[in-house]
């Protein structure tokens, strides 16, 4: 078995964000455990580097996260993992008013709980002192626009969860990260732009809403010139590699925008908000 150098497990490395992490740290010589529903989706990755190992898991199921627990610690056979990447997560875009309650509680359940599942299954694995968790946040994390509300919702949790963790682990020595992307040019973008135009086309109590979905759709169009998800992954390559990881790493100018409108006095920060998706 080829020896693991420096490991790191990535979560959700199908497409976006986690695919770019997963190359970013393989040519940077870790080990990486790339977690994903279909590990034949990452075979060009695990061909073009040796060290990428393609792992079955579903963040949301408890039999699947177990499994895969299992197949890491055999490979593993006794190194400790350097870092625990949760990048997997989804979208949910919509009016919280007529949001459908189980598409809810599943965003939240891949955004959050997945994320807190993953943690207490690796955590045992992660190096201490030393090892981090690094969790792929948004600036939805800090502001909620209209729209978007349970993605939101999911990531303000996910910045608690993120404290939590890093003031529980701080004395065993391992550090917590969030990194923040700006506006990323991902499937997930695109995604959500094909649901702003189904709500677009729907009639009855949603027509209310048009005007602040026509407004999100073009907030998130502006996106698709953006950056690609290189820059992200870089900002996870620097928290896996720093001595001391910062508690947030932001991507982009845009990415810091969220935490200052945050500090706002509350209406000033409503007023920002809504003539953003106007």
């Amino acid at each position: 078995m080829m020896e693991l150098i420096r490991p790191v497990l990535v979560t959700g490395t199908s497409t976006g964000i986690g695919r770019a992490t997963v190359r970013a740290l393989a040519e940077a010589g870790h080990s990486v455990f790339a977690a994903v529903h279909r590990p034949e989706s990452l075979s060009d990755l695990a061909t073009e580097h040796g060290d990428v190992r393609p792992i079955a898991l579903d963040v949301t199921s408890s039999q699947s996260i177990e499994a895969a627990r299992a197949k890491i610690h055999q490979q593993l056979d006794g190194t400790l993992l350097r870092a625990v990447v949760n990048n997997a997560g989804v979208s949910g875009a919509g009016p919280m008013a007529l949001a459908d309650l189980p598409e809810v509680e599943h965003v939240i359940r891949v955004n959050v709980v997945g994320a807190l599942a993953v943690c207490q299954a690796f955590l045992p694995m992660l190096a201490e002192p030393d090892g981090r968790i690094i969790n792929i946040g948004s600036g939805e994390g800090f502001v909620a626009l209209p729209i978007n509300g349970a993605y939101a919702v999911s990531k303000h949790a996910l910045e608690a969860l993120s404290r939590v963790l890093r003031l529980e682990l701080a004395p065993s020595g391992r550090y917590v990260s969030v990194v923040v992307p700006g506006a990323t040019s991902t499937p997930i973008l695109d995604q959500a732009l094909n649901r702003y135009d189904e709500l677009l086309a729907e009639t009855g109590p949603v027509e209310i809403y048009h005007p602040q979905i026509k407004g999100r759709r073009r907030l998130t169009e502006r996106g698709r010139g953006s950056t690609g998800p290189g820059r992200a992954a870089q900002a996870v390559g620097r928290a896996v590699a720093a001595k001391k990881p910062k508690a947030h790493y932001y991507v982009g100018w845009d990415a810091r925008t969220p935490a200052i409108l945050a500090k706002l006095p509350t209406r000033l920060g409503d007023m920002a908000l809504r003539q953003a998706v106007r």
